[in-house]
């Protein structure tokens, strides 16, 4: 149904694509199927491919021990959150494939994160849902064999290598080669393969059957960027079919500002905190973006 470049629009079927695998056994042809999920990245868009393969590697499912109410009962099983070292692996992901794709750009005159003076390291911030994660790097001291020196939350080591190259299919795979830099040999010690994509300020890497995305904190952002604060935004794509409120009009925490239909569910932007409707952009039947500005609601001022 799709291919690399082809554009997703708010009117399709959920299904984009099949995979189909086969074996001699049961087993065999879910692991095959399980292989073929975990190696891919489907970036951009919500899926269910880490579902899929953590089911298919679920003794349950394995043994055809299936009904109704699988799902529900395995689901802590099937959803869990992602582990700190997960979290870690693909924020190191992202700050390599970065450095890598900067340096690609241009003609690199130092190493990265190379100071004259070595006081402080470079840094840079990842926010993964509700989670934020903190990557520290700097260069090695000269005559060191590794190349960075990283530090994350607790963690520390030493990136002996690392390379990015273009994926078949879209995207890129990142090699790279850890060592612990402490006691804790977590993340380090071993050689690593990682698909990853990049749109936007947000990466996309797929980790130990996780797809995270991690949207990356600009370092310089420019202030215009900054939303208004009140402003309410399109939680995804879709079209207005409701508008509660008008241009001047008080309401308090909560209150319904407009209702927008997407995937044949209605979503409903409240306001967050109490104030006064200052702008509103949107009329019923528009068609709107994900994070397109519905409307500003004004907290009072200080009395």
């Amino acid at each position: 149904g799709v291919v690399a470049g082809s554009p997703i629009g708010i009117h399709y079927d959920s299904m984009l694509g099949k995979l189909i695998a086969h074996g001699h056994t049961r087993a065999e042809a879910a692991a095959q199927l399980r292989r073929g999920l975990t190696r891919g990245l489907v970036a951009g868009l919500i899926t269910n491919v880490d579902l899929l393969a953590r089911l298919l590697g679920h003794p349950a499912f394995l043994a055809a021990e299936l009904d109704t109410q699988f799902l529900a009962r395995h689901a802590l099983e099937l959803h869990p959150p992602p582990a700190p070292l997960i979290l870690a692996e693909a924020a190191l992901a992202a700050t390599l494939a970065g450095i890598a794709a900067r340096g690609a750009q241009a003609e690199a005159l130092a190493p990265p994160a190379w100071r004259n003076v070595q006081y402080r390291g470079s840094t840079v911030r990842y926010h993964v849902g509700e989670q934020v994660v903190e990557v520290s790097y700097q260069a090695p001291p000269p005559g060191a064999r590794e190349r960075l020196r990283v530090r994350i939350g607790e963690r520390e080591l030493r990136v002996d290598d690392y390379r990015l190259r273009a994926a078949p299919g879209g995207g890129h795979e990142l090699e790279l080669v850890t060592s612990s830099a402490a006691a804790d040999p977590s993340l380090g010690g071993h050689r690593r393969r990682l698909h990853l994509a990049q749109d936007q300020g947000t990466w996309w890497v797929a980790v130990d059957g996780h797809t995270l995305a991690l949207r990356e904190e600009p370092r310089f952002p420019e202030r215009r960027a900054v939303a208004a604060a009140g402003s309410l935004l399109a939680p995804m794509p879709g079209k207005v079919v409701k508008v509660a409120v008008e241009v001047g009009q008080e309401v308090v925490a909560g209150a319904p500002i407009a209702i927008v239909e997407a995937m044949k569910m209605e979503h409903t932007v409240a306001a967050a905190a109490a104030g006064t409707v200052t702008r509103l952009l949107v009329t019923v039947g528009d068609q709107v973006a994900a994070g397109a500005l519905i409307a500003v609601v004004e907290a009072p001022g200080p009395t």
